[in-house]
């Protein structure tokens, strides 16, 4: 199940036929569809569809468009639009630069105008950007945008806009465009964008993928962009459709219940979530601000015990490894761990472990021999080079931490048959110096995981 988190269903092209294009967005796996207002009266409309449909959500705003015939009283209705528990973000509001069919000081300031509102309605904020990113950044820099959250809808920015966007916590929005063969600066931008910062679109009736091109754009056509999608990102369907679908409803808020999961697949791996404790407080880590991982929730109200954890082990046949990876550190419960790992061990499977390297410091005795009678990989992180950097960065609970994981990883290294260091690569992490010591130090491969920033406003959504 998926959802398109923009699409224009008031336009006249659905006025005939919009309960069958709905019906035929179920039968493709379309969960839900946000409907995006663009002038007062198609955010009335849409407001009015997301009243009559049970899977419609709405937005509200005036386009750049639009904003030259806009007055205040218009705005006065957007925000009063707004306040309806159906509406979701202010938007589609932002600056075209391209069809300057509003002088750009009006559109300017109207797009100003309407990101405050969306601060005072604590919505975000859906962005059209054609042509203007400057004057987009500098306003959404003065209106500390990065505080109430948004997305940059069908963005054709280049990569270093799309770089400056997720680093303020911003989404990109990708929709039919992604599919057209000449689309080579749209896909790098993908490329260098965290998936976690990525919604799935259609601008319906705009805009169809290449396979449907010259038809009306629908949002039962978004399994087009999903597949591209997973094609540039390496991704297989699954995961980026259901991660891509919390993206919509982490930045949206919009009512979901997602049960906590103890097990849960990416590509061809099962993970094992055994606990959310951890000794150390990473600034960058889920833990911080949200359990929800890859479109999962990992939050646990209880910790799963060895019999709960085999038990939701089955089809092993699908999987090429089991890790033992969740939101927390899984050598805290080493006696859960090691009986559970042992027991897949004997299954045949192949194991892995993704630690913080410090389960010996915690434990107070050397861990290592307990792990080599069952895992075949360790991955450990590193995340720093010096001891001051590690104190700083991910702020241990114990002390001599980082030089505990530099022995941690040289007995592993001896005891396990594959090893290998990551770091995340969030600011203020030296990945240079950390591949010289990971490398050609410890003579141990390094691996750098992707950073996501987090802003403000998606702390506050946590999992029920």
């Amino acid at each position: 199940m998926y959802i398109d988190s923009h699409a224009h269903l008031d336009d006249k092209k659905f006025s005939r036929d919009l309960d069958r294009a709905l019906d035929r967005a179920s039968d493709a796996g379309v969960e839900r569809v946000i409907s995006v207002g663009d002038s007062l009266e198609s955010s009335r409309k849409s407001v009015a569809l997301a009243h009559r449909f049970d899977k419609l959500y709405a937005t509200v705003g005036i386009h750049p468009h639009h904003v030259r015939r806009a007055q205040d009283k218009d705005y006065e209705e957007i925000q009063r639009l707004a306040s309806d528990p159906r509406v979701v973000a202010i938007g589609e509001v932002g600056l075209d630069f391209h069809y300057n069919l509003t002088e750009p000081e009006a559109q300017k300031k109207g797009f100003e105008r309407q990101v405050n509102m969306a601060r005072e309605c604590d919505l975000p904020v859906v962005v059209h950007c054609r042509e203007a990113f400057d004057d987009l950044f500098k306003i959404l820099k003065k209106t500390k945008a990065e505080e109430i959250g948004g997305v940059v809808h069908c963005f054709a920015g280049d990569p270093d806009q799309a770089r400056r966007i997720v680093d303020m916590g911003w989404h990109i929005g990708v929709g039919g465009p992604i599919t057209f063969p000449h689309a080579d600066t749209l896909r790098k931008c993908v490329e260098v964008t965290p998936v976690e910062r990525i919604l799935l679109e259609t601008d319906s009736p705009y805009l169809p993928p290449q396979a449907k091109r010259g038809r009306r754009n629908e949002p039962s056509y978004l399994k087009f962009i999903i597949k591209t999608l997973g094609d540039i990102k390496g991704i297989i369907f699954q995961d980026m459709a259901r991660t891509t679908k919390m993206n919509t409803v982490r930045l949206f808020n919009l009512p979901t219940h997602i049960p906590a999961e103890v097990a849960y697949s990416l590509r061809r791996s099962l993970y094992l979530n055994i606990t959310n404790e951890c000794s150390n407080n990473c600034y960058f880590c889920h833990r911080n601000r949200d359990y929800r991982f890859a479109g999962y929730n990992l939050f646990l109200e209880s910790q799963p015990t060895a019999e709960q954890l085999l038990e939701r082990v089955a089809d092993l046949e699908k999987y090429e490894e089991v890790v033992f990876c969740g939101v927390g550190e899984p050598t805290m419960r080493l006696d859960v761990l090691l009986e559970v790992a042992k027991a897949l061990k004997n299954r045949g499977v192949r194991v892995r472990l993704n630690t913080n390297g410090l389960g010996s410091l915690v434990h107070g005795r050397d861990i290592v021999a307990d792990l080599a009678s069952c895992f075949d990989a360790v991955s450990i992180s590193l995340n720093a080079a010096t001891p001051e950097d590690y104190e700083q960065l991910c702020r241990p609970a114990q002390k001599g931490a980082f030089q505990s994981i530099i022995e941690f990883t040289k007995k592993c290294k001896k005891a396990i048959p594959e090893v290998v260091l990551t770091v995340v690569g969030a600011p203020g992490v030296d990945i240079e110096a950390c591949r010289v010591l990971a490398e050609e130090k410890l003579k141990v491969p390094l691996r750098v995981r992707e950073y996501c920033p987090v802003p403000k406003s998606e702390i506050r959504h946590m999992p029920q």
